[in-house]
């Protein structure tokens, strides 16, 4: 499979779905907000940019969408992105974390058209790795990298070719991460964002 088209957009998006969810208590990823849940609203973000959706995770998911099992679990983020890679083995892939229930495909597109190993956003100064576009030629590297006892995704950022995307504040939302109980009650407490979905 070839993550990117002749055209240089995104054939694959990738969710990843494999932390313990260890400070919520529960897998976020069946957590409902706005009569959503994590899981779908991740999809449905990356749908509009993709040809077709995959999930990393530690569990088998539900046939809609294809499933891959965390090759290097235990690890956090970099595990999941290695499997992804390896699975794609050319081009690229945009990939979202689960736990960022505020994705808009509107605001992702501006990570497409970069000719870079990686492309992530930036807000104030602030490198944030997810979401992000990753080229399948980093598997080997990340791989090196958790051999080596790194698995930070900043670490593999600085050491390969990597574009930034400067994001507005206004579209800072697209950033939060829910990871706490508490961090849940402030998300279901924001103002209900403009309807969009993938059959929208």
């Amino acid at each position: 499979m070839c993550g990117t088209d002749r055209k240089g957009g995104i054939d694959v998006g990738i969710v990843l779905a494999g932390g313990r969810s260890s400070r919520m208590g529960r897998d976020k990823a069946g957590i409902v907000l706005g009569g959503r849940t994590f899981m779908e609203r991740a999809i449905d973000a990356l749908r509009p940019l993709c040809a077709e959706v995959w999930v990393v995770g530690r569990d088998g998911g539900k046939g809609e969408v294809r499933f891959l099992r965390d090759e290097l679990p235990g690890l956090g983020p970099i595990g999941g992105l290695y499997t992804g890679l390896r699975a794609l083995g050319d081009g690229r892939a945009i990939f979202a974390a689960c736990d960022m229930p505020f994705l808009e495909p509107e605001v992702l597109k501006q990570l497409l058209g970069y000719h870079a190993e990686a492309v992530v956003f930036r807000l104030g100064g602030r490198v944030q790795p997810l979401p992000g576009v990753y080229n399948a030629r980093l598997v080997e590297r990340i791989l090196g990298q958790v051999e080596a006892g790194e698995r930070s995704l900043m670490a593999l950022l600085r050491a390969s070719f990597t574009a930034y995307v400067e994001l507005s504040p206004s579209e800072a939302r697209v950033l939060l991460d829910v990871d706490t109980p508490d961090d849940l009650g402030r998300a279901e407490g924001l103002p209900r964002e403009e309807a969009w979905t993938s059959a929208g």
